[in-house]
């Protein structure tokens, strides 16, 4: 784990690693770790921008091209379910988390993301996307703009930055 979070922020330093579920195929796999990134946010004189879901970072768009000749078929459903807990700087609160509306996606599944304040001191986001439920990953070439737009604002949704506003105290 260490090494692939190495791997994407060469500065990471990665601790308390823990997994759980390895021996339980009918339960999810957890994993669970502290990570420090060095310079990760941007700062300006009264705000740090950054973007929460460092899972997603410099990731491109799954689908690019604007039109598609062939059916649409993933390998196999999948659930992603991420719930991170970022440590404030002292002096800083989030500006403005609006939490966008649920995206579901009918029969194939959803997505779903929130940001709160975990204690004064916390920001907590969760996120879930859940996709091929009820067997549905196989589409038609002509479903290609809906699926498209679909993973268009998950991408959007999943890089956007958070805004943290110095309040005073903070340097």
């Amino acid at each position: 784990m260490k090494a692939k979070i190495v791997a994407v922020f060469a500065q990471a330093e990665v601790t308390g690693i823990g997994v759980k579920n390895v021996e339980d195929p009918t339960g999810p796999l957890v994993v669970h770790y502290h990570v420090k990134i060095p310079g990760y946010a941007t700062r300006t004189a009264k705000r740090i921008l950054l973007q929460p879901l460092y899972f997603q970072q410099g990731t491109a768009p799954r689908f690019t091209a604007a039109t598609r000749r062939f059916a649409i078929s993933f390998p196999y459903a999948w659930k992603e379910s991420d719930t991170i807990s970022l440590t404030l700087p002292p002096g800083f609160t989030p500006d403005q988390m609006e939490n966008p509306a649920r995206m579901n996606f009918g029969q194939p599944g959803f997505y779903s993301l929130a940001f709160g304040k975990a204690g004064d001191h916390e920001l907590a986001i969760t996120r879930e996307l859940v996709f091929g439920d009820h067997g549905t990953f196989y589409f038609q070439q002509d479903a290609y703009p809906q699926l498209k737009r679909a993973f268009d604002e998950i991408y959007g949704r999943d890089t956007r930055a958070v805004s943290l506003t110095q309040s005073g105290g903070g340097k």
